[in-house]
C-alpha cells in the first residue's frame, strides 16, 4: 500500500507526534542529567556542559545564557562553579576580545568522553541503527530548517 507523503496530518496526529518528541526529549535530558549527575554535577551544570559540547564552536556567554533560556548572571555563576572544578575555563572570544567564552577543559573533554560512553549505555537513543539516527537526524533538521519559516506566533 503507497504511503500519502502530500496529505498533511490531522491535529489529533500531530499532538501525538507533539507529545512523543517531548517525551523523548525529556528523557534524554534527564539521561544526561543523570549522568553528569554521577559526575557530582547539578542538572543546571550539567546543561552547561552539555551546551558546550566538543566540536561546537564557543559563543559569547550572553548567547550561551539565550540559548538555555537563562539569564546571563546564571551564567556566569554556572560558569565559575564549573571552572572552580576544572571541567571550563573562560576565555576571550575568538571574533570579539571584549566578550568571554567559556570552553571544554582537559578534564571537561574527558567527562564528555565518559558521557558519551554512558549515554551509549543507557539512552534509548542508542538502540536504534546507525541508518535509523540518519534517518532521524535528517527530520529533525528538515523540522529546524522549516521552523525558521514559521512566523513565530505560531511555533509550538
Amino acid at each position: 500500500m503507497p504511503t500519502d507523503t502530500t496529505t498533511p496530518p490531522t491535529a489529533e496526529h500531530a499532538l501525538t507526534l507533539v507529545h512523543q518528541l517531548h517525551d523523548a526529549a525529556d528523557a534524554l535530558s534527564q539521561d544526561v542529567a543523570d549522568v553528569l549527575g554521577e559526575a557530582g554535577l547539578t542538572k543546571s551544570q550539567a546543561g552547561i556542559l552539555w551546551a558546550l559540547a566538543p566540536g561546537i564552536p564557543p559563543v559569547p556567554m550572553r548567547e550561551l545564557a539565550r540559548r538555555l533560556n537563562c539569564d546571563p548572571s546564571n551564567i556566569t555563576l554556572l560558569g565559575d562553579q564549573l571552572e572552580a572544578v576544572g571541567l571550563v575555563q573562560r576565555r576571550p572570544d575568538p571574533t570579539d576580545g571584549r566578550r568571554r567564552v567559556l570552553v571544554l577543559t582537559d578534564e571537561g573533554l574527558a567527562l564528555w568522553s565518559r558521557l558519551l560512553e554512558r549515554m551509549q549505555q543507557r539512552s534509548a537513543l542508542f538502540t536504534l541503527t546507525i541508518d535509523e539516527q540518519n534517518q532521524l537526524l535528517s527530520l529533525l533538521q528538515k523540522v529546524e530548517t522549516n521552523r525558521a519559516q514559521i512566523p513565530t506566533g505560531f511555533l509550538i
